[in-house]
C-alpha cells in the first residue's frame, strides 16, 4: 500500500485520498502473515561447498597426522 502511495508515475498511484484510506482499512484488517524463513541455501548458496572444503580439510588434516605419527 505504501509503495503504490509513493510510486514516481502517476498512474501507478491512488487517484483520491479516499481510495488510499480504503487500501489501509483493508489491509489493517487482514491478518499479518509471517514470511516463511529462509533456509541456509537460500541465505547462502555457496554454503554447500564450504561445508565440503571444510570436511575436506579437516579429513586432509587427519590424514596427515595419521601418515605422520601413528604407524610406526
Amino acid at each position: 500500500v505504501v509503495l503504490k502511495a509513493v510510486a514516481r508515475d502517476k498512474t501507478q498511484r491512488f487517484e483520491t485520498a479516499e481510495e488510499f484510506t480504503l487500501a489501509l482499512e483493508r489491509g489493517a484488517s487482514r491478518p499479518l502473515t509471517a514470511p516463511h524463513p529462509a533456509t541456509l541455501v537460500e541465505r547462502d548458496p555457496l554454503v554447500i561447498w564450504k561445508m565440503l572444503f571444510a570436511v575436506s580439510v579437516l579429513f586432509n588434516l587427519l590424514l596427515i597426522y595419521w601418515l605422520l605419527f601413528l604407524p610406526k
